[in-house]
């Protein structure tokens, strides 16, 4: 039975899409997350417009200047136009590209080693695998999906050059996926290195003695593209303040690659937006890491001649897909002091993963079954049991990822200080009215990391939206400079202070002779700017009230601030006579009328 679904490709697509659609089918459901999905596609004009396709192709992706994929914002494009902005469909299309690199890895798998019940569970293993979950349920990482199934495609097509007729075509299909790969995801860079790999280890005929002209084409290619960024001016990266922060980032890195590894084997606790606290120094966890790679380096280099050679293709190729986000060409941080380490950074590495794991599997289970070690009623149960256990987390996966409010949940309850989780859980809360929770969210984001914006602007709506106007305020005066979201902040500021405006005048309209309700408006208008009104209520607040000393200083200090010497005089002098001034009002007024009256 297997080895008859092995061997018949279609059975083998009926197979993989009937358990991704029925292992993912819960994430069809799940609405536009407040995460990179409103600003890749819901708020994103790009995508709108289809006469604004050639500036999607001179356009950065997300950060300005840093990443450049605009076949990603092509597809959110065509969706747009065919479906709006119906989250089924972006969901899907994940699934189906998901599905069709799956079929990738098959063909891949079975034109490297001829063997399709290895290349069947290579294939099987990636579709079902809880560690591909993150990249599939979500629709910003369409980059990763899109990426891995042009590059898998391009070196399927590359061995059929080799192969099959016609050569010529097939390697210009696959010169051209590797493009589009290219303009998918940067990491798709690495592909020209896993050819000259597959090149060398595996030694086709006159493959070795024209193993630069081979894969030459690609790298011109991979030139051609960077020349492009270059141009368009998409060129930044983000380098580690000094060599000293770079070797402990780097480090960091390598030791999120033993999590990744027990991921791979035990995928338990997973969850969105992974992330690890960079070592702060040269401690115990920071040796360890390098004692730990050390020997893992010395392993290997005495078994190099037991390690057959398509493990070490596959190893080696795991190692350059991982290698983009490795921290060593640019820092990928989500917070000060915390570089990612996201689980969807796995999806491209996982191909050369699962198929070794699929030849090691298949190689001891023939020889335990040779050497009678095991039933093959055991060993099929125990590798049933295996694969249920991973397709029942990815179901679980599937579940915790249809719901935004239980994803960051899930993320917060493993890694409680990740403040844009906490930042994006608290706007999550706000969306759906739940206003206390939000603020709490947004504060605890605020306490992790002071200088997250987005927490603030969140913090400040969440105490608007119950009400709390004054301390919102003070959450939008603290911000300073907002960068990319100051037109937001001033539009949210004015909002709330036409708002809170409102609010002292219908005070007002109650009871006429609220001084507080005047003194509050006055503030108010010199936030604004708006001299000449918060004069008036400064003065109307005075008039009621001639003793309040904070409306008697801002009326003084008005006056004097308009070049009123006069009223400021007047009110300085009307300060001073007040029972029981503050003491640092008393010495303001003193030195300015000093000033003033030119003594």
């Amino acid at each position: 039975m297997l080895k008859r679904i092995s061997d018949t490709p279609v059975l083998v697509a009926v197979l993989i899409s009937i358990f991704v659609l029925l292992l993912y089918s819960s994430v069809l459901a799940s609405p536009f997350k407040n995460l990179d999905d409103y600003y890749s596609i819901v708020d994103n004009p790009l995508i709108r417009d289809t006469f604004r396709l050639g500036e999607i192709f001179r356009s950065c992706y997300f950060e300005a200047g840093h990443y450049y994929r605009p076949l990603v914002y092509l597809t959110y494009m065509l969706e747009n136009k065919l479906f709006g902005l119906d989250y089924f469909f972006y969901h899907l299309t994940n699934l189906a590209l998901h599905i069709l690199t799956a079929l990738g890895v098959y063909f891949l798998a079975r034109a490297i080693f001829a063997d399709n019940i290895t290349a069947f569970f290579s294939s099987f293993l990636f579709a079902v695998h809880p560690v591909n979950s993150e990249a599939v349920f979500n629709i910003a990482d369409r980059a990763v999906l899109l990426s891995a199934f042009f590059t898998v495609n391009a070196f399927l097509m590359f061995l059929f050059s080799r192969r099959e007729k016609p050569h010529f075509l097939y390697y210009c299909l696959s010169l051209i996926l590797f493009a589009l790969g290219l303009l998918s995801k940067e990491s798709a860079a690495v592909f020209p290195l896993t050819l000259a790999l597959y090149l060398y280890f595996f030694k086709e005929k006159g493959a070795s003695k024209n193993l630069i002209l081979n894969a030459a084409p690609y790298f011109l290619v991979l030139i051609g593209y960077f020349l492009l960024r270059n141009t368009l001016g998409i060129n930044k990266t983000y380098p580690w303040d000094s060599p000293r922060e770079l070797i402990l980032g780097v480090t960091t890195f390598l030791s999120a690659i033993f999590d990744y590894a027990g991921l791979f084997v035990l995928p338990i606790n997973l969850y969105f937006d992974r992330s690890k606290e960079v070592f702060a120094g040269c401690n115990a966890y920071f040796w360890l890491t390098l004692l730990g790679w050390v020997l893992i380096f010395l392993v290997l280099v005495r078994k190099r001649k037991e390690i057959p050679l398509a493990a070490w293709f596959l190893l080696l190729w795991a190692a350059l897909e991982i290698a983009p986000v490795s921290q060593i060409f640019t820092s990928i941080g989500v917070a000060p002091g915390r570089i990612s380490a996201a689980e969807h950074f796995l999806y491209n590495v996982s191909v050369p993963i699962l198929i070794l794991t699929a030849l090691i599997s298949r190689k001891a289970y023939l020889f335990l079954a040779e050497k009678k070690k095991f039933s093959a009623g055991f060993l099929n149960s125990f590798a049933g049991v295996y694969l249920v256990f991973f397709m029942l987390t990815t179901l679980k996966q599937s579940y915790i990822n249809s719901d935004p409010v239980l994803l960051l949940e899930n993320s917060i309850r493993n890694n409680p200080r990740n403040a844009r989780v906490l930042t994006s859980f608290g706007a999550e809360l706000g969306m759906r009215g739940r206003f206390a929770r939000a603020e709490e969210s947004f504060r605890r984001a605020l306490a992790v990391n002071p200088s997250q914006v987005t927490a603030v602007i969140g913090l400040g709506k969440a105490l608007s939206d119950q009400g709390k106007l004054l301390e919102a305020l003070d959450a939008y005066d603290a911000i300073g400079d907002a960068g990319t979201w100051n037109k937001l902040v001033r539009e949210n500021r004015g909002v709330l202070i036409d708002k809170i405006i409102s609010h002292y005048l219908s005070m007002l309209a109650k009871d006429p002779g609220n001084e507080k309700a005047y003194y509050s408006l006055g503030v108010l208008y010199i936030k604004i700017d708006n001299h000449d009104k918060a004069l008036y209520y400064f003065t109307r607040a005075v008039d009621l009230n001639p003793s309040f000393q904070a409306a008697v200083f801002n009326l003084a200090s008005i006056n004097d601030s308009l070049g009123k010497k006069e009223g400021a005089i007047l009110n300085y002098n009307r300060l001073l006579t007040i029972p029981g001034l503050k003491e640092d009002y008393k010495n303001f007024a003193l030195n300015r009328l000093k000033a003033l009256e030119g003594k």
